[in-house]
């Protein structure tokens, strides 16, 4: 399994794992900009990502595999009415 190195902050919007100190596992986070600065919910709060003390991996990519949502076109019969 291929894990995500470590950075030290996140850089852009996205999905990311965090992992503090006093975690016991890595918590799955997600990014935003609120007014121009980038901030994940932490304990109820939008607080600056350069708050959070501990080791980020990420931005994680989406899934295309089995369980994640991929709208399918109908195919096209090439028969007309």
């Amino acid at each position: 399994m291929d894990l995500l190195p470590h950075i030290p902050c996140p850089t852009q919007p996205g999905s990311y794992w965090f992992h503090n100190e006093s975690a016991f596992q890595e918590l799955m986070i997600e990014v935003s900009v609120t007014n121009g600065t980038l901030t994940a919910s932490w304990l109820g709060e939008n607080v600056p990502v350069t708050s959070l003390k501990g080791r980020w991996r990420g931005p994680l990519i989406p899934s295309s595999g089995p369980g994640s949502y991929q709208k399918i076109d109908s195919p096209d019969t090439g028969t007309s009415s």
